[in-house]
């Protein structure tokens, strides 16, 4: 399990803050789903963290890999606390920097 964290700009913008990533900051942009999911877990502030695993552990949210697209996967949250939710996000290529591939299952947990 490894700790993740996203910050919103002033733009409104969501980003990943991978540190050491070699591309451009535009690649660590958060859109199509992810951004609004983002929204929900940051509860109405500018930053979000969670613990991240391709491995379940307890209380952890269930991401599931539906495609592959763009480089990067598009999935779908079904339940997110205990509430049906059936949200579709799309994660671009730098989820295989951090992860070594597009994993078909991911679990996280929010901090």
């Amino acid at each position: 399990m490894k700790n993740y964290r996203f910050y919103k700009e002033d733009s409104g913008c969501w980003y990943a803050d991978i540190p050491g990533y070699p591309g451009p900051k535009g690649d660590l942009l958060m859109v199509a789903g992810a951004d609004t999911l983002l929204d929900v877990l940051a509860q109405g502030g500018n930053e979000a963290s969670f613990t991240a695993s391709e491995t379940h552990f307890d209380n952890a949210e269930k991401l599931e890999l539906l495609n592959l697209s763009g480089g990067g996967g598009d999935y779908i949250l079904r339940q997110f606390q205990g509430n049906q939710m059936n949200h579709n996000l799309w994660l671009c290529s730098v989820i295989k920097y951090v992860f070594g591939r597009v994993p078909n299952t991911l679990y996280f947990k929010p901090l």
